[in-house]
């Protein structure tokens, strides 16, 4: 089978944080969002404030929800349950080179899994075959998911960040910046 990298050099942006996080961080980095350090601290700081919440999938995608609201960015989830469809469409996000999908997997069939969540966030970048090449968060390298493995549902989201470049029309970034404060 032949690998086809549509986002190569998203590898090599991988961001250290919380696994859980790490896609998100690592897709904010690869854009060269506006102030993503600041991003960052904002959301490593919330999470270390909140001890009661946890780092669940579903908060990370609150998370990714409450950036886009405040940067302004093109937030769009995916709840497929048919496998072809879902491969179709990954295929597709793929090949516009766009935006990377960002896909949700369990965690158990993600190699050097180490967190008590059940699913984790990871950035799709390529199709092998029939297998999406994700980057595992956990060990920051490719790693081959097939989509028939994933029960149920799959979810993924995209960030569209116009021209997949700095936005150009965020002036005024400390409003912003204070907007997701409020908002996490």
């Amino acid at each position: 089978m032949q690998r086809t990298i549509y986002f190569p050099r998203i590898k090599n942006m991988v961001v250290e944080t919380y696994p859980e996080l790490s896609s998100l961080v690592t897709f904010l980095n690869y854009s060269k969002l506006y102030e993503m350090d600041k991003i960052v601290a904002t959301i490593e700081n919330v999470m270390t404030e909140k001890k009661d919440r946890s780092l669940s999938a579903d908060f990370v995608e609150r998370i990714a929800r409450a950036i886009s609201y405040s940067y302004g960015i093109y937030f769009e989830l995916f709840g497929l349950t048919d496998k072809e469809n879902f491969e179709a469409e990954i295929l597709r996000q793929l090949k516009m080179r766009i935006s990377p999908p960002i896909v949700k997997v369990p965690t158990s069939l993600l190699k050097g899994a180490c967190t008590p969540e059940s699913e984790i966030w990871c950035i799709c970048c390529g199709i092998e075959g029939k297998a999406m090449v994700l980057i595992n968060p956990f060990e920051r390298d490719y790693e081959l998911v097939d989509p028939n493995s994933i029960p149920g549902k799959i979810s993924f989201f995209n960030l569209n960040i116009p021209g997949f470049s700095r936005p150009s029309y965020i002036t005024d970034g400390n409003n912003r910046f204070n907007k997701l404060k409020k908002i996490l």
